[in-house]
C-alpha cells in the first residue's frame, strides 16, 4: 500500500473534522495550510497560513499529526501568541507550548 503525502493526510484530517471537530474544520476553512520545508519547526502559522514541514511529519502517525493541527489551531483561535510578539521567538515558541 502506497504512503500518503501530508498533503493528503491533512485532506483526511478535514474531512474528519468537517463531522468531530467544527471549531477546528472552520480555521482550516479560513486557513490556507501550506507544506514548507523551510520551516524550522514542525508547524507554524501566520497571515491566514498553517505551515507544514513535511519532512518532521514523515515518521509521525496520523494521531500525532492530529494533535499538533489542534495546538496549532487552538493557538489561532486564542490568538496566542501571534498577536503580542516577543523578541526571543524560540523562547516565545516555548512557553506558548506550556
Amino acid at each position: 500500500m502506497e504512503a500518503l503525502t501530508l498533503k493528503d493526510r491533512i485532506q483526511e484530517l478535514k474531512d474528519r473534522w468537517f463531522l468531530t471537530e467544527p471549531a477546528y474544520f472552520m480555521v482550516l476553512c479560513t486557513h490556507v495550510v501550506e507544506i514548507n520545508p523551510g520551516i524550522k519547526c514542525g508547524i507554524a502559522c501566520g497571515g491566514g497560513y498553517i505551515y507544514l514541514n513535511e519532512e518532521y511529519f514523515a515518521d509521525k502517525t496520523d494521531k500525532f499529526l492530529d494533535e499538533c493541527m489542534k495546538m496549532e489551531i487552538m493557538r489561532i483561535l486564542l490568538k496566542h501568541p501571534y498577536q503580542r510578539q516577543l523578541s526571543n521567538r524560540v523562547k516565545m515558541y516555548l512557553a506558548s507550548n506550556f
